[in-house]
């Protein structure tokens, strides 16, 4: 269908008549879907975590699937901001198994040049999921699937088990 403003189709029908198209023609990915699973369950962690620290802020991001870049939804999965937060203190990076790691190296950087202090990847494989947590000035820590992982000492006390997010 072509959006055509002198035949009386208007903008909103013609982008949910492609919203349809896309989500019968476009799937989501398997992985995708994992990493969105994964996503709500840190989100949750991440929530329970902020209403014991005043001031936790933090982000998280997905690299958009092929559907998502065809809608041009934002990558931007979740987030909390505390009111009287100085900066974020974390980013949440969900890798899905198609995009190149050296994009990821590369969103780390920026997030750390940007005075963001821990930034997690989480990378949404089928055979070994995994969660690396890189602490500016610290550490790189990768942690496998059934392991625990924390953000010492940025976030003191916070911990998730890599089981968890996949379950």
């Amino acid at each position: 269908m072509a959006y055509r403003a002198s035949e009386g189709v208007g903008l909103a029908e013609a982008k949910s008549a492609v919203e349809r198209w896309v989500d019968v023609n476009l799937p989501p990915p398997p992985d995708y879907t994992l990493a969105v699973r994964a996503a709500e369950r840190l989100h949750a962690r991440l929530q329970e975590y902020a209403t014991r620290s005043p001031g936790f802020s933090y982000t998280m991001c997905i690299s958009a699937d092929r559907r998502d870049r065809y809608l041009g939804h934002p990558t931007l999965l979740a987030g909390h901001v505390a009111k009287d937060h100085s900066g974020r203190q974390l980013e949440v990076l969900l890798a899905l198994s198609d995009v190149p790691k050296r994009f990821w190296s590369t969103e780390v950087l920026a997030a750390q040049a940007s005075g963001i202090p821990v930034v997690i990847v989480v990378e949404v494989e089928f055979v070994e999921p995994a969660v690396t947590v890189y602490v500016t000035g610290a550490r790189t820590s990768v942690f496998l699937n059934g392991a625990t992982f924390d953000c010492e000492p940025v976030l003191p006390g916070f911990t998730c088990s890599v089981a968890e997010l996949f379950a």
